[in-house]
Formats: structure tokens, C-alpha cells, sequence
């Protein structure tokens, strides 16, 4: 029971000290992210090996849906990551055609050396709905946001 409390503890500490971005047209740009698209059924994603308060990228999930009905979660994890980290997505039944998919992208503190100085900060992006993102164009970045 002690165990459950103590997890259940963790949890909520962690989350509460997280950082939540909905990514949109006019911040996607501004967080040093990039889209590539081609077509219908084909989206790239290249992400940025780090945030600006120096945590890395650690794992992405991707909520796939047609029709609005979940299909397929997929987890992607960073452990080795390269200068350019992308995320590939496919849509096998197109966008325009119901297919949908919701994204998140973590990043947590990357610390390894000293772990008493290191904190249990975190930052999750969020992609709501691709199809949704991608029906406007992306703005330049305004820092004023």
C-alpha cells in the first residue's frame, strides 16, 4: 500500500512540475521544430534535440485515428539520438480521407552526472490533430508569443 502511495506521489510531482506547449501554426516554428509533408499520406517531423531550458528529447507518442475511432498508439524512444532527430508518419488512409493522428513529444531533464542537482523537470509538446494542423499554413515565428 506504501508502494502504490509513494508512485502514486511521484507521479503527481512529476506532472505537476511539467511544462504542457499545445503546439499551433503561429509556435511551432519558435520551438525550433519543422514539418515536411508530401501528399496525402506522408508527414516528417524534424524535432529539436533539445529545448531551450537544456532538456532532451526523450520519446514521442503517436495516437493514430480514422474516422475519429483510436487505431494505434506508437511509442518512439530517443535513447541515442542524432544532431537531427525527425519523426516519420504515415497515414495509409490519407488525411483528407479520416485519418487523423494526435502527437507527443517529451523531453525531461537529461542530467547524468551530479543527480542531486538534477530536477525532474519536463516538458511535453502537443500536435491536438494533424489533419486540424495542417489545414493552415505555418506562421513565422513571432517571439512576442
Amino acid at each position: 500500500m506504501h508502494r502504490i502511495l509513494l508512485l502514486a506521489l511521484i507521479t503527481f510531482c512529476n506532472h505537476a512540475m511539467a511544462k504542457e506547449v499545445d503546439l499551433t501554426n503561429q509556435n511551432f516554428l519558435c520551438y525550433g521544430f519543422e514539418l515536411f509533408q508530401s501528399g496525402d499520406d506522408y508527414l516528417l517531423l524534424s524535432l529539436p534535440p533539445q529545448t531551450a531550458e537544456n532538456l532532451a528529447l526523450k520519446n514521442t507518442l503517436v495516437q493514430y485515428k480514422y474516422l475519429d475511432e483510436n487505431l494505434l498508439v506508437v511509442l518512439n524512444k530517443f535513447e541515442n539520438i542524432s544532431a537531427e532527430p525527425k519523426l516519420e508518419l504515415g497515414f495509409l488512409q490519407g488525411l483528407n480521407q479520416g485519418a487523423d493522428a494526435i502527437i507527443m513529444i517529451a523531453y525531461h531533464n537529461s542530467c547524468t552526472s551530479d543527480v542531486e542537482k538534477c530536477s525532474n523537470e519536463s516538458e511535453y509538446f502537443y500536435i491536438r490533430s494533424v489533419r486540424d494542423f495542417l489545414s493552415e499554413k505555418l506562421k513565422p515565428c513571432d517571439k512576442n508569443l
